[in-house]
């Protein structure tokens, strides 16, 4: 397993001067997508184009320094484009045209990708699953009546659809795993801090979203690295400390089930346990662990992104709080209620309970547990189990973004009724490259060679 630092083939344009032509074509499909999946929030036909006929017109003979040169690329409505409208998924928000430029926005332009649309997140980022107020319903495009995951949802379809290789997501407590794993394709929640990204969060980051491995890597390499507004991104490249690790003698955690949240069903457990058992044949030493995590440890994070919200909410013109997602409204209410000395308790409890699981997580070179642990849900639901708090069933993926930990989301099969089920892969802190590394290699040897739903006819 090595590192290999030239663009995927699947990723090079071909011949620039067809390439205005060829996004024509991208931008029509996405608008074919976009009406049976509701997965763009807004696509940008006529910057995208012109974009196209610049590259197409230029000189590019130092091309290399632009690796994703007329790649088409779409982010996720939660990062400014200037010029393009910003929801943030809600229709509380008037969909302000953005006048700054977001750090990925920014190295993807550099890079030579052409953004050609944004897509569509549930309101402000706080479900996993496909539902909001703005955009309605999100569809999976696997099948049209399940969930396509949250909160980087309409990137999860874009590229599971073939609109554009590469999406760039954010990832709050699962939200490019998520959507990754509902429309099997790979994504990366970064180590905290190694992809800049404003404003700073200890919680969130931006993430990288593909149907390769190999593809996601890519575009990592582009977006990654510190920047000047992001106060807590890492001053180091985390691709310095990445070694190679044979599968023979890695060394893995296994997590079953977290200690709260929705466990493994038959088709998730089945397929988990087929992938364990094919890896431990090639010499993967698997350990059984308990993460020991309970509901009140889940609780105090719930707490937590309760008064996210509203924050986020005071912002918003009062006669439009009430377009909130029902949902959401009603389960942030008695966030009202809580002190100021419960949220510093709550965030120092969270401190706390990521420091242990660093700890034991530390031991192997790699952990692996399912993403979800009931693998599809209808998509007009805001998640598997509606009766319990929205992010709930994100018990396997939202400790991460605690531990700050690099954790990929990657297909291990198909169930008996041809939804996607994933795999999560996380690695130690500044490991991300290493991860890739282990994630590339699990992909070979599953070597699923998926056929991905193709909308067109639609």
């Amino acid at each position: 397993m090595t590192h290999t630092p030239s663009v995927p083939e699947a990723l090079r344009p071909g011949d620039l001067a067809d390439l205005p032509g060829r996004i024509v074509k991208t931008l029509d499909y996405a608008e074919t997508v976009g009406a049976a999946t509701s997965a763009f929030s807004v696509l940008d036909r006529e910057g995208a184009v012109a974009a196209a006929e610049r590259i197409a017109q230029g000189d590019h003979s130092s091309a290399t320094e632009q690796p994703l040169l007329g790649v088409a690329v779409t982010v996720k409505d939660s990062l400014h484009v200037p010029g393009l409208p910003r929801w943030h998924g809600s229709a509380t928000h008037p969909g302000e045209i953005s006048t700054t430029k977001s750090v990925p926005v920014r190295r993807l332009e550099e890079a030579g990708a052409i953004i050609v649309g944004k897509t569509a997140m549930p309101d402000y980022g706080l479900l996993g699953a496909g539902v909001s107020s703005q955009y309605g319903i999100i569809r999976n495009p696997w099948d049209l009546s399940k969930n396509p995951g949250g909160s980087s949802s309409g990137a999860g379809v874009c590229v599971a659809a073939g609109v554009t290789p590469l999406s760039i997501g954010t990832d709050i407590a699962g939200s490019v795993r998520l959507p990754a794993a509902a429309c099997g394709i790979s994504a990366l929640k970064p180590t905290q801090g190694s992809l800049g990204y404003a404003p700073a969060s200890t919680w969130r980051s931006a993430g990288p979203m593909a149907r390769t491995i190999a593809e996601v890597r890519a575009l990592y390499r582009v977006v990654a690295g510190p920047h000047v507004e992001d106060q807590l991104s890492l001053s180091t490249d985390p691709i310095e400390s990445a070694v190679d690790l044979p599968l023979q003698g890695l060394r893995a955690g296994v997590i079953e089930y977290p200690g709260y949240g929705i466990g493994m069903d038959d088709e998730t457990g089945r397929l988990f346990e087929q992938t364990l058992a094919t890896l431990s044949s090639l010499g993967v030493e698997l350990t059984r662990i308990d993460p020991g995590l309970r509901d009140e440890d889940f609780a105090a994070l719930d707490r937590c992104l309760m008064a996210r919200c509203l924050s986020e909410l005071a912002t918003c013109e009062e006669e439009a709080r009430d377009r909130l997602l029902p949902e959401i409204r009603r389960w942030v209410e008695p966030g009202r209620s809580f002190s100021s000395e419960t949220y510093y308790t709550d965030f120092e409890h969270l401190s706390a309970t990521a420091s242990r699981l660093a700890t034991i997580y530390d031991e192997f070179d790699v952990i692996f547990s399912p993403v979800l642990g009931n693998h599809q849900f209808a998509a007009e639901d805001f998640a598997p189990d509606t009766s319990q708090a929205l992010l709930y069933h994100t018990s396997y993926t939202l400790w991460y973004n605690q531990t700050g930990q690099p954790a990929v989301s990657m297909p291990m099969g198909l169930s008996t009724e041809g939804n996607p089920v994933a795999l999560q892969i996380a690695a130690p802190r500044f490991r991300d490259y290493t991860l890739l590394n282990v994630a590339e290699a699990v992909e070979r040897v599953l070597d699923l060679g998926l056929s991905y739903p193709d909308l067109s006819s639609r």
